[in-house]
């Protein structure tokens, strides 16, 4: 597998990271993004270009601004307009638009004139600009918005599920959708599974969906019906086997069975991952194990979700790498 490397800013300057923490380019540029598919995005003097994991350059300073790699394509500016690179650092197309986005199932949505539309990787434009919204295909299948109507469409542009006043993201093979004020799920086929009934829902996780029903929230099947009773003023979605519940202004954590196993007491609380959840207390930010137990102090401004063993963090304005027993692989600096 290779070796990971973070962005990582000491005395004004960015540079990379090792998971160990250890500097493996040197602080020497004015910015710096996450590494992909062996090329880190780094910016000097105004100027975007490309360095390999040895910190050499391997795609020149000739861009206005520049994104990550990803499917052998990297978005870059080149005045006020967006195009793309392959990984030889090669204009593969041309930077023609007001806005970008990473390509999936073969496109990419694009701006141009303030309407949205979708490009294939030889830069032709497959669907024509015409959204106000255009959200990334997957599973052949897109998210749009345009004049007051949210819909998906296939890679074709064609309407695939329309009729909702809302319609979400689909996850384990269903979207909530919204009609009048109620809400339900539909099928990728457009089928409506769960009729709309509720007063908000998010979408499924392990089988569950947080839902509301006249006054709180608790967790449905994909048949509809409560597994978890409703009890909670706030509920958010299944991670890592528990979910984060609200209960008269605090928020704590439930297991998929409902029971109780991090008491509420925080004021904010995120989802898991890699074992531990971030925490909001008095307006700063920690973390917890699925115990419940607190790693170090919750002293942070901000604080990211755990990701390979470490959390990019935020302290007075500077940014670190928290490691899982609490303690930094990278001092907060500025």
């Amino acid at each position: 597998m290779p070796e990971i490397l973070l962005p990582a800013k000491k005395d004004g300057k960015w540079g990379y990271i090792n998971l160990a923490g250890k500097v493996v380019i040197a602080t020497e540029f004015d910015d710096s993004l996450p590494f992909a598919e062996g090329l880190g995005p780094i910016s000097f003097n105004g100027k975007w270009g490309y360095v390999n994991k040895d910190g050499f350059p391997v795609i020149d300073l000739l861009f206005n601004s520049a994104q990550p790699f990803f499917n052998g394509l990297a978005p870059v500016m080149v005045g006020s307009k967006w195009g793309y690179i392959n990984t030889e650092g090669n204009v593969v197309i041309e930077p023609l638009y007001d806005d970008y986005s990473m390509f999936s199932d073969g496109l990419a949505a694009i701006e141009v004139d303030g309407k949205h539309g979708y490009i294939n990787k030889q830069g032709e434009m497959v669907i024509p600009p015409g959204f106000h919204r255009a959200g990334g295909f997957n599973n052949g299948m897109a998210r749009v918005e345009d004049a007051g109507s949210v819909r998906y469409i296939n890679t074709s542009g064609e309407t695939i599920i329309e009729g909702f006043d809302y319609i979400g993201k689909f996850s384990e093979g269903l979207a909530p959708v919204m009609k009048g004020v109620k809400w339900g799920y539909v099928s990728m086929a457009g089928k409506t599974v769960i009729e709309p009934k509720f007063g908000a829902a998010l979408c499924f996780s392990y089988g569950l969906a947080a839902v509301k029903d006249e006054r709180k929230y608790g967790f449905i099947n994909t048949m509809g019906a409560f597994v978890i009773e409703p009890a909670y003023d706030l509920a958010l979605e299944f991670s890592e086997g528990l979910a984060a519940v609200e209960v008269a202004g605090f928020t704590g954590y439930i297991n998929m069975v409902g029971k109780t196993v991090i008491e509420p007491r925080f004021r904010f609380g995120a989802g898991f991952s890699d074992g531990f959840a971030a925490v909001n207390s008095r307006g700063k930010w920690g973390y917890v194990t699925s115990t419940g137990t607190l790693i170090g102090k919750m002293i942070f401004d901000e604080a990211d979700h755990f990701k390979n063993g470490v959390a990019r963090v935020k302290i007075n304005n500077k940014l670190g790498y928290l490691g899982t027993n609490g303690k930094y692989i990278w001092q907060p600096s500025i």
